[in-house]
């Protein structure tokens, strides 16, 4: 049996179960669980800072911190934790944010852990 004696026998059954494959997928693409990506509201001055050229030379201009289980991120020398999850993707569904500081400074070479719901 050629190739093309097989397709005009098989076309519509073929195009089925091709189309059902799709939608499968489809289906699990659009139910999967999604992180929440909150909006995390900053203040925004309009004029520029004043640099204290004496603590310029000593303090790095960005802090490098590790978000386990999304990555390593590289945020300004001022960011707080809040910024590192934002970078990271924001919160998962099921992270448990009571027991995260979102204010607290970050510091150079720190780690930022959200645990799961339920976890100590």
């Amino acid at each position: 049996m050629q190739w093309q004696e097989f397709w005009e026998l098989h076309r519509k059954t073929i195009l089925i179960v091709l189309g059902g494959v799709a939608l499968l997928i489809g289906g699990w693409l659009y139910s999967r669980p999604t992180p929440a990506n909150p909006t995390f509201a900053t203040a925004v001055s309009t004029k520029p800072a004043a640099v204290d050229k004496s603590k310029a030379a000593t303090t790095p201009a960005k802090v490098c911190v590790d978000v386990k289980g999304a990555g390593v991120y590289t945020l300004g020398k001022n960011a707080r934790v809040q910024e590192a999850i934002a970078a990271a993707g924001g919160v998962h569904i099921d992270a448990d944010m009571r027991q995260v500081n979102l204010a607290k400074q970050l510091q150079d070479q720190q780690v930022v852990y959200v645990p799961a719901q339920g976890a100590v």
